[in-house]
């Protein structure tokens, strides 16, 4: 009969000892007051990685799909006029996608990793996509009246948007709770302390 009490001792001390970490502290359950930065961070990833891939499988399925314009160019100006305005927005729109999506993984990196100017870049990137979506998406329902277009392209302003949004909320968290100082950072002061305790280990080996 007492086997299986001290089985379940045994269990519950397995369970104890899972919960303290190698250095024989218990971790703090408490969650990090920027945890709302490195999940943004995550998304931006996420969102950065989607649009670089599509952004890569639309340009190539584009080059046989676009339509071909009967006149060759002049000059560089005539790209954004006449039949060769479709043309021109669609490579401006996936530009857009593809180098904002780009910029999206790297600023998600950086607030994953709690750096502190990372929010301010992650609403400069986010910005400025949102602003060329919407530009494209007036300039397809004014200049060409092509509503189905616009309306791809206005969703993906919003989106850009909403990260935006995101990105604002987590540059106030990291200025409101600033990370703390890089501990991989070789200061001067960690320096001398290492050198301190290498001439003290050297004492040890002296005849």
């Amino acid at each position: 009969m007492t086997l299986p009490l001290r089985y379940n001792d045994h269990n519950v001390e397995q369970q104890h000892s899972s919960s303290i970490d190698s250095a024989g502290v218990k971790p703090d359950p408490t969650p990090s007051p920027r945890a709302f930065a490195i999940g943004t961070g995550v998304a931006f990833q996420a969102v950065g990685a989607v649009l670089v891939f599509a952004a890569c499988v639309a340009w190539g399925i584009s080059a046989w799909t676009a339509p071909k314009a009967s006149t060759p160019l002049s000059n560089g100006t005539e790209f954004f006029r006449g039949e060769h305005l479709p043309s021109a927005l669609m490579t401006v729109a996936l530009l857009t996608t593809f180098v904002g999506g780009g910029g999206l993984l790297a600023v998600g990196v950086g607030l994953q990793g709690e750096r502190p100017s990372s929010g301010r870049a992650a609403m400069l990137a986010s910005g400025a996509m949102a602003a060329c979506y919407f530009i494209i998406a007036v300039s397809y329902v004014v200049a060409l009246g092509r509503i189905f277009s616009a309306l791809i392209v206005f969703a993906l302003g919003l989106l850009a948007a909403v990260l935006f949004m995101l990105a604002g909320h987590s540059a106030s968290i990291l200025r409101q709770f600033p990370p703390p100082a890089d501990l991989n950072a070789a200061t001067p002061e960690l320096l001398e302390e290492f050198r301190q305790k290498r001439l003290e280990r050297l004492k040890h080996y002296e005849p």
